[in-house]
């Protein structure tokens, strides 16, 4: 019998504990312990039930603290030729003149040993730009540009078991995908891995996504061009949010597809709209007040975390969140939101709805558009942004049922605030600590229920529980700090926060369980 604690409130929690510690079974006690922590058992594991006990236990103590390491970080003189591409999986992207450099930090209280890979780049012109690492399936997609190539940008799917970007993954049908962009302005915004899937979005005068399956080298999903900037997550192995000229998406990929990559005579490096899909809904975004409103999407951003068989234990997969950061307003207003929701919860909603709107007869000319108040009412956070002119969000990230914002203050750019989420059942914002809240309230609004605006249709009901720790980066001693704010590169891993940049320092901070 299998049963699943995944949006158990916290009284069926409390119910199920106290039945279990009537009835004396202390192997599913052991597995509610987990289930309050936002926390899975391992499938296997050398520690005994109360060693177990004891590590999670310390694993959570530590969330509080999240105290800054210098595990398996090299040695890192200043000025070095040393660059930090983005990064997205479970390892962080150090660039050491033509040598990639992954680190994986330790964390002992779940018995995770450091790793770390060397891959050595072929050729000096291709410049990487932003990589996704699975250590779990030993693949790592880098995407960049080759500027000495008629297809310039490039996504290369590299085998973390060896020491060139010339071993290429045994599973992986082709090498590499290659797009024949125009080269001189081409970028490589945002590269992901999920499963066999890999999504990429790079942009040269227009903006572009793909989704490939790499096992069988097909493309098999392409938006159309778009002048603004496409934020997209996987929000399982099949469905694809996509927040793009101010509409949020739901599509369907199917990694069977395939779809002929044909290309505008006019324009040759300009993908051809015949195979642009037809999405299974559209989502209003936030419940706005006014015909001239509009919500438009700075970062969306969701990942699961990756399954570790040595691991003691490790994060819930059903918990993972998808964590959107919007611009509202008018032509006079401006205001910017948080907004976290569980992927899980999200999706039976949408599952809930398309079922009771499927039309019998033919399948309507446009998709069925979802209210706010249907989808976002419930089961998430909303945290308006205070000051936005003085404290401007700068990035987000996701693993798991975590989510970090980083921000900046235009009267200090030498300062970077990093606000790190946890959301689960018994994480409340009391558990943290006073001045962590004290500093999160000078950012966002955190109340139960946001009222209405100028812009904002409220109220809104927030029911998402959560904690939070803030962190402080300063770059005051480094002669180039005013360029952390736009050389910096940021990630959640499982067990905490990285963060790099490429100034005069060169600097990794890491802040681990």
């Amino acid at each position: 019998m299998s049963f699943s604690f995944a949006f158990c409130s916290i009284q069926t929690l409390q119910t199920c504990w106290s039945a279990v510690c009537i009835l004396g079974s202390s192997a599913l006690r052991h597995r509610i312990r987990h289930a309050k922590a936002g926390m899975r058992q391992a499938t296997s594991g050398g520690l005994s039930l109360l060693n177990n006990i004891k590590a999670l236990k310390d694993y959570q103590i530590a969330w509080h603290s999240l105290p800054q390491t210098t595990d398996s970080i090299p040695h890192i003189a200043q000025y070095d030729d040393v660059r930090y591409p983005k990064f997205t999986g479970d390892a962080i992207a150090l660039l050491s003149g033509a040598t990639l450099r992954l680190i994986r930090p330790s964390c002992s209280i779940r018995g995770i040993p450091s790793q770390t890979w060397s891959i050595d780049l072929p050729v000096a012109l291709f410049d990487i730009q932003s990589c996704a690492i699975d250590s779990s399936q030993g693949l790592i997609a880098i995407s960049g540009v080759n500027i000495s190539s008629p297809e310039p940008t490039q996504c290369h799917l590299v085998s973390l078991s060896g020491a060139s970007m010339r071993n290429y993954h045994p599973e992986a049908a082709v090498h590499a995908f290659t797009i024949p962009t125009y080269g001189d302005n081409a970028w490589s915004c945002k590269v992901t891995i999920r499963g066999d899937l890999v999504g990429w979005a790079w942009r040269d005068h227009l903006s572009y996504l793909r989704v490939y399956n790499w096992k069988t080298g097909a493309l098999i999903w392409q938006h159309s061009p778009a002048r603004c900037t496409i934020h997209f997550v996987f929000l399982d192995e099949t469905r694809l949010m996509v927040a793009c000229e101010n509409t949020l998406k739901i599509y369907v990929v199917d990694p069977c597809t395939r779809v002929n990559p044909s290309h505008h005579t006019a324009t040759p490096w300009e993908p051809a709209l015949a195979d642009h899909p037809q999405p299974v809904c559209t989502l209003e975004v936030l419940p706005l007040t006014g015909a001239d409103a509009i919500s438009n999407p700075l970062a969306l951003e969701s990942q699961k975390p990756m399954v570790d068989s040595d691991a003691t234990f490790g994060c819930d997969a059903s918990l993972t969140v998808l964590a959107m950061l919007f611009m509202t307003g008018t032509s006079t207003i401006l205001e910017k939101y948080l907004y976290v929701i569980p992927v899980a919860r999200l999706l039976d909603c949408l599952d809930s709805l398309l079922d009771e709107n499927t039309p019998h007869a033919e399948p309507p000319h446009s998709p069925p558009s979802i209210p706010w108040d249907s989808w976002g009412a419930s089961g998430g956070w909303l945290f308006p942004i205070l000051n936005i002119f003085d404290f401007v969000p700068i990035g987000l990230s996701v693993m798991g049922s975590t989510c970090a914002i980083m921000a900046c203050k235009t009267h200090d750019l030498a300062t970077l605030d990093a606000f790190i989420f946890d959301f689960h059942a018994l994480a409340h914002p009391e558990s943290a600590a006073e001045d962590d809240r004290e500093i999160l309230a000078q950012f966002m609004e955190c109340s139960r229920v946001v009222r209405s605006s100028k812009i904002l249709r409220g109220p809104v009901r927030n029911t998402l529980p959560y904690r939070v720790v803030h962190k402080t980066i300063t770059y005051k001693d480094d002669p180039d700090f005013a360029a952390a704010v736009t050389r910096h590169s940021f990630a959640l891993l499982e067990d905490g926060l990285a963060v790099t940049v490429s100034i005069a320092s060169n600097r990794i901070d890491q802040y681990m369980r």
